[in-house]
């Protein structure tokens, strides 16, 4: 985030970012509490977002311009390449992004109400409680 700019090849698709304070609670109750047993649960955050839209509520939480650029994913490929990341892990993220190109992952779901009880974080919420380490 140093640069202020965030990349992927994702368009204006939209997901329903979830927090990992979220997934954790829904663990723990699972976990802890009886009736969970065989189930499953799509758990999600409160809203479907694009990453557009996350840039912008990443600039209010830390006070200064962030943009979302889409690019190509052969850009992406190339990029996380020279990272030297593990090519398995690279080929999973372009996955990832061409899964929320075609729309898999824009649901919201009640689970985490559900589950816990409690409302799930909003992005916006996450971004000004994570706002320093979006500041560097």
């Amino acid at each position: 985030m140093s640069e202020g700019r965030f990349f992927a090849p994702i368009g204006d698709a939209r997901v329903a970012i979830v927090d990992v304070r979220d997934i954790a609670a829904v663990a723990a109750a699972a976990l802890t509490q009886s009736g969970h047993d065989g189930r499953t649960y799509d758990i999600t955050g409160p809203e479907s977002l694009t990453h557009a839209e996350m840039a912008s509520q990443l600039s209010e939480a830390v006070g200064r311009p962030i943009t979302f650029v889409d690019v190509e994913e052969t850009t992406m490929r190339d990029a996380l390449r020279a990272l030297t990341l593990p090519e398995w892990q690279g080929e999973g993220l372009i996955e990832d992004d061409a899964h929320y190109r075609r729309g898999e992952a824009s649901a919201v779901s009640p689970a985490v109400r559900d589950v816990t009880g409690a409302a799930p974080h909003s992005f916006s919420e996450f971004a000004r409680d994570h706002r320093l380490a979006f500041s560097q």
